[in-house]
């Protein structure tokens, strides 16, 4: 189970250290008189908001761990890791958490990855963080989110956008401005 975390946990953090390479490479070969790293993403012109959305769409899919295989059986620790795991998690005032382990079908209960807390992703640039959220936020309310094979349930989407919406104020105050 702890190896299993550990790959996911590897494979994201990969994803966000490349993103956020290749996103501060791209704002800074925009000519600007501000930090473009801490530009708002409306503040960015439409053509690199479409570069940004497309080079940072690997980083949402393993974060909503699109390509996460099902797991063929039953995943049982006996460790006592999987309870230490979950109890570290953010939780939701209905107490739920990103860091909840399935290990029936998948390794996670929520089809989002608790490593949207972690300092890397905070440490993209801002207009990165919230073109991400913006392609969560899409993602965890389509009604036909994924892949046939691996569609998390719809109830499971709206229960990972709530959980994100509670506990990253980042995240609730951007998809506030997308209702707004």
């Amino acid at each position: 189970m702890a190896l299993l975390i550990l790959e996911h946990q590897v494979t994201v953090h990969n994803e966000i250290i490349h993103a956020n390479f290749k996103s501060r490479v791209l704002l800074n070969r925009e000519p600007s008189n501000s930090d473009a790293a801490a530009l708002h993403l409306s503040q960015l012109p439409p053509r690199l908001q479409q570069r940004l959305a497309l080079m940072l769409r690997p980083l949402v899919d393993a974060l909503l761990m699109s390509n996460a295989a099902p797991l063929p059986s039953r995943v049982v620790g006996t460790s006592g890791y999987a309870a230490w795991f979950q109890g570290q998690g953010l939780k939701d005032p209905q107490g739920r958490s990103l860091r909840q382990l399935d290990l029936h079908s998948r390794v996670f209960r929520y089809p989002l990855s608790f490593l949207v807390y972690s300092e890397g992703f905070d440490a993209l640039p801002l207009c990165a963080r919230e073109q991400v959220y913006g392609q969560i936020a899409a993602s965890l309310r389509s009604p036909e989110a994924g892949t046939a094979a691996n569609r998390p349930a719809a109830a499971d989407r709206q229960a990972a956008f709530e959980i994100l919406r509670a506990t990253k104020p980042e995240f609730a105050r951007y998809v506030g401005t997308l209702t707004d």
